[in-house]
């Protein structure tokens, strides 16, 4: 991939997206940390932020791990 990407740039979006995903689980995270929400919402869709919360801290791992080997080539 060297030379056919500019490295810098690609980590400077990455960077973005890394945020942007970050404060997506943390938002997710204090919902199901609500024992309001937990208690008044359908299971299904207390269910359905649990999931979104562990793609989401997946797509983490994937994206830090990428940028990792990213920083190698540059």
């Amino acid at each position: 991939l060297e030379g056919l990407i500019d490295v810098s740039a690609e980590l400077a979006r990455l960077e973005k997206q890394l945020a942007k995903l970050r404060g997506d689980l943390e938002r997710i995270e204090a919902k199901l940390d609500n024992d309001a929400f937990i208690n008044k919402a359908p299971a299904e869709l207390v269910q359905k932020e649990r999931a979104r919360a562990a793609d989401t801290a997946n797509a983490i791992r994937e994206l830090e791990h990428h940028m990792k080997s990213l920083r190698r080539l540059g």
